[in-house]
């Protein structure tokens, strides 16, 4: 199966650029999301609030991955 993107450069050059950068956002937000976890997990310079925060934080950028079906990984 192929799929084939078209766009009407310049006049797409938004579209085409999110297009093209899709991957590398998601795996920055996989990765950030991970580097939230770890802090949680292992940092000791962080205080109690902190990791909570930083929990609600991780939490809200999931559900909202989900609630737009960009969970392509399970998690």
């Amino acid at each position: 199966m192929k799929a084939i993107l078209e766009f009407e450069l310049p006049d797409d050059q938004f579209e085409h650029l999110v297009a093209i950068k899709a991957m590398d956002m998601y795996a920055l937000m996989s990765d950030t999301l991970e580097h939230i976890r770890q802090m949680i997990k292992h940092d000791q310079n962080i205080s109690g609030e902190q990791a909570v925060a930083l929990d609600r934080l991780r939490e809200f950028i999931l559900d909202e991955m989900k609630s737009r079906d960009l969970m392509f990984i399970n998690r």
